[in-house]
């Protein structure tokens, strides 16, 4: 699986920033901008998709941030248990399912048991669900060439 480097991220949102800021103020201004935010938040290469991407208005952009990653990303794993459960029961999961995650490190003792916990649920037989570390890259290989 391959990575990008955070620099060229970076170049690319400032290139965007710069494409925004010379467009000319007028009435397609907004559809344009709009057009360029869509363009940058589409799915590349994804094996699961999700809906479009939607601006939040807020006073704290940071808190905000920090607020998605926690419902999206650190916290709310254990709501995949009870979806993966229920799309088990309903059949419409395939037979093999992967999670590649990212393991918390063990110094951060809450985080990584609560992830250890979770991971031995998945694994259990009512949700069957194979979990690797987000880096294993031969491993997901092979999972996916099945």
């Amino acid at each position: 699986m391959a990575t990008v480097p955070l620099s060229a991220v970076v170049g690319e949102l400032e290139r965007v920033q710069h494409v925004a800021k010379e467009m000319p103020a007028n009435s397609e201004r907004a559809d344009l901008i709009r057009a360029l935010f869509t363009g940058l938040t589409l799915p590349r290469e994804a094996i699961v998709r999700f809906g479009p991407a939607r601006p939040i208005l807020t006073n704290d952009p940071m808190a905000e941030v920090s607020r998605l990653f926690d419902h999206y990303v650190d916290r709310s794993f254990d709501v995949w248990l009870q979806k993966v459960r229920r799309m088990r029961k309903r059949k419409l999961l395939p037979q093999e399912v992967l999670f590649a995650v990212a393991i918390p490190p063990e110094s951060d003792p809450r985080r990584f048991l609560a992830y250890r916990e979770i991971c031995l649920e998945l694994q259990q037989s009512d949700t069957d669900v194979q979990v690797v570390e987000q880096n294993a890259e031969s491993a997901i290989v092979r999972f996916a060439t099945r």
